[in-house]
């Protein structure tokens, strides 16, 4: 069960994702955004433009969503 909830391509250099979203406090965006970097450069699969799809997607609503919430261009943290 462990393998198929935290495959192979999801650790890397004795990290696992959900260690560096929990170290860097990412919000679900963030994670997909990360996730589907990972799996694009990891993964090998034939929907590797699928997943820079899926990045630009949850970017776009990070970039929504902070807006909503006060952000402004330019601004950090």
């Amino acid at each position: 069960m462990d393998n198929e909830i935290s495959p192979s391509y999801y650790k890397g250099k004795g990290m696992e994702l959900c260690d560096i979203m929990l170290a860097f406090d990412c919000n679900f965006f963030m994670g997909n955004v990360i996730k589907y970097a990972i799996r694009y450069s990891q993964k090998n699969e034939k929907g590797g433009i699928k997943a820079l799809r899926k990045i630009v997607w949850y970017a776009n609503r990070l970039i929504e969503h902070e807006l909503e919430n006060g952000k402004r261009d330019g601004q950090t943290y």
